[in-house]
Order: structure tokens, then sequence, then C-alpha cells
């Protein structure tokens, strides 16, 4: 009870400053906005697993999402007068494609909307911005998503996103990272060129199922410190979710579990070529081992082009209690191109190659892809896709 009255007194105190605001004044900072994107991409992804067997096999076509997530939305400001304002977003994903997505089943739900669980569910929240900081509710991409796409050099998109081997979809308990749900969300104003971030979600709901039906209410918070000094930008981001479930078969289901990552970040422009470097390390309850990411990029402009390169790698020796494994990894070997025809429109072309450790009795083996399915374990997997992005 302590923790909501305090929460509702940090947002009430700017309204009541503003009370007294001339309209005229408050109605200067008052904008409504239609935004999005769309993206096709002709893609060739190799080692993708077959519908009902291990074997991999080889898909290529038309995609969506490859260089920026096929999306619609309405974002707006209301100015309330003493430098306070209402903001919100509500954002929803879309098939450019058509819903035949490449490598993946018919009925999967992720077909209807290809980013986002649902209609406006990609992103939807509503808050005030203040002197002393950025409050707000609702659907937020979780802090780990948005600094992974900060300093990866792909922006965690086309087909060297980090994102095909990072711990933000493809941690072992099978948690939902990119998104929390029932979320409350805090952003300080830069001191001193750092700023800190909170989110707490009351009830992580579909990105982190409980364990069984009387289980406690899945929730999560995430603390993000971030500094800006010149050229550098760093920063640290902690997660911890409780109350989940495991997502693979056969793992315990009767016991309750705590999920934690840590993200350390580091970006630097040298000017004529910027260097990214990311580090991601998680552990949990009932489960031996962890698992570990790291990526190194580099992003090299050339008049409207920009050129990106990455190396990275997975590593995995997580497994329930008692069992114990040996480590297992995945390496991943990228590189791309984007080409600006003006400030709204890019051409690009990218190529990742993983390397997956084969499965024994020590081991759990790898299959991380650059396709949305993932790839056959142990078995090498390979993207290519070469499209165009238009935002408005």
């Amino acid at each position: 009870m302590r923790n909501h009255v305090c929460i509702a007194a940090a947002l009430a105190w700017p309204l009541h400053a503003a009370a007294a605001e001339p309209p005229a004044r408050a109605a200067q900072s008052d904008f409504i906005e239609l935004y999005g994107s769309i993206d096709l991409s002709y893609v060739h992804d190799t080692g993708v697993p077959a519908e009902r067997d291990a074997g991999a096999r080889t898909v290529w076509g038309l995609a969506s999402g490859q260089g920026a997530a096929s999306s619609l939305g309405v974002r707006g400001a209301h100015g309330l007068g003493s430098g306070v304002r209402v903001e919100f977003v509500a954002e929803t994903g879309f098939c450019a494609a058509g819903i035949a997505q490449l490598g993946i089943d018919a009925d999967d739900p992720s077909q209807q909307y290809c980013s986002g669980a649902g209609w406006m569910q990609r992103e939807s929240h509503l808050g005030l911005s203040t002197r002393v900081g950025t409050f707000s509710a609702g659907l937020h991409p979780t802090l780990l998503a948005v600094r992974e796409g900060e300093v990866d050099a792909f922006e965690d998109a086309y087909a060297g996103a980090v994102g095909n081997i990072s711990l933000i979809s493809n941690n072992r308990p099978g948690i939902g990272l990119s998104r929390v749900a029932q979320s409350l969300a805090y952003t300080s104003p830069p001191l001193r060129g750092v700023t800190l971030s909170a989110q707490y979600a009351f009830n992580v709901g579909r990105f982190a199922q409980p364990r069984w039906a009387d289980a406690p209410t899945p929730r999560a918070w995430l603390l993000d410190v971030e500094r800006q000094a010149g050229a550098l930008v760093a920063g640290l981001t902690h997660a911890q979710y409780q109350n989940f479930r495991y997502a693979l078969p056969g793992d315990p289901q009767h016991v309750r579990g705590g999920y934690r990552i840590w993200m350390g970040y580091a970006r630097y422009d040298f000017g004529r070529v910027r260097a990214d470097a990311i580090v991601q390390r998680n552990t949990a309850d009932d489960s031996s081992g962890e698992q570990t990411v790291w990526s190194l990029g580099l992003v090299l402009p050339h008049g409207a082009a920009r050129w990106m390169a990455s190396v990275g790698q997975h590593a995995s020796s997580m497994a329930p209690l008692p069992q114990q494994l040996a480590t297992s990894r995945a390496w991943q070997y990228a590189l791309g191109w984007r080409y600006g025809l003006s400030a709204r429109t890019e051409l690009h072309a990218s190529f990742a190659w993983l390397r997956n450790a084969a499965a024994d009795s020590t081991h759990a083996g790898t299959r991380l892809s650059p396709a949305p399915t993932g790839a056959v374990v142990g078995a090498l997997a390979q993207g290519f896709e070469c499209g165009i992005t238009h935002r408005f």
C-alpha cells in the first residue's frame, strides 16, 4: 500500500502545479501524429527446422520486418503547463508481405501481426513528462531490448541482428524479454550525462506464464543506468523475473522460479567508424550453469551508405537441477549494408552465418538462426536478405 501511495503522489503533484496554467500556454506543446514503417525483403535462410522432422531445410521468398518492423502507430502529447505534458503511444505490428511468413506455421499467432502479439500490442502506454522525469504506464519495450538495439551495429535488425543470439529471445527458460505488460516506467532527466530508468510489471502475463494454476502472479522489474560523455555511450541493465515457468518440455513445473539477467553495453563514435559492444549473463533458480552472450560490432558510414559488421558468441551450460551440462556455444558472423535514398527510405542487404555446437550427452547443443523459427540443433545456419524500408 505504501508503494502505491508514493506512486500516486509522484504522478499527482505535477497536475496540481499545472491546474492554474493559462490554456493558450498549455496548448503550445500539443500534437498528435500517425507514424509507422513498412519493410519488404527477399530472404534466403538455410538450417531452418522442417515442420515434422529434425532435418534442416532452406526457405526463401518475401518477408516483412527485416530492416524494421512493419508497424503503424499513433502518438501525441497535450501540454498541461508548468513544463508538464500528457504523452501517449499506441502501436501495432502488421505483416507487409501477407500472413504467410517464411518458416512459420500457418496457425502460429505471430502470423497475424508479425511483431507484437495483437492489435496495438507492440507498444501502448500513457504517461506524464515532467521536470523530474517521465512517468508512464501500459505495455512497454523492455529496457533490455531498447539498450540492445541502441548499441548493436545492426540495430537489432537485418539478417545480422544481435537478437539472433542474444538472451532477449534465446534465454533457456523461454521468457519473453522484449516487452513488459501491466508495467510502470520511469526515466530521469539527464544529470551530468547520466540517465536512470526503471520498469516494474505487476503481471508479465503472456511473456512469462506462471508455473502452475495457483502460482503467484509472474512479475518483473528492470533497472538501467546510462552515461553519455561526448562520443561515448555506456551503461548497465539488470532485470529480475519472478514466478515464471520453464517453457521447455521435461523441465520441472512444480517449483517457484526466479530469473536474473545482467547486460553491459558501450558505444564509441570515432568519427569515421563506430564501435559497439554488448555483454549479457543470466542465471535462474532451480538451474545449474548459466548463459552468456557477447557481441562486438563496427559501423562505417560512407556518404549515404553505411557498412555494418559484427561477431558474437552465445554460450550455455544451463540445465534444470540436478543436471550438470558442459558449455555449448554458437558463433555468429555478420556483414550488412544500408543506403539512404532519402531521410525516410533506405535500401539494405545483409548476411549472417551461424555455427552451432552439436548436442551430445554432456552438451545441450545450440540452435540459433537468422530465421524466425530458429535452427536445427548442431546445424549450420545462414541468412541473407535484401530489401527496402520506408518510414512515415
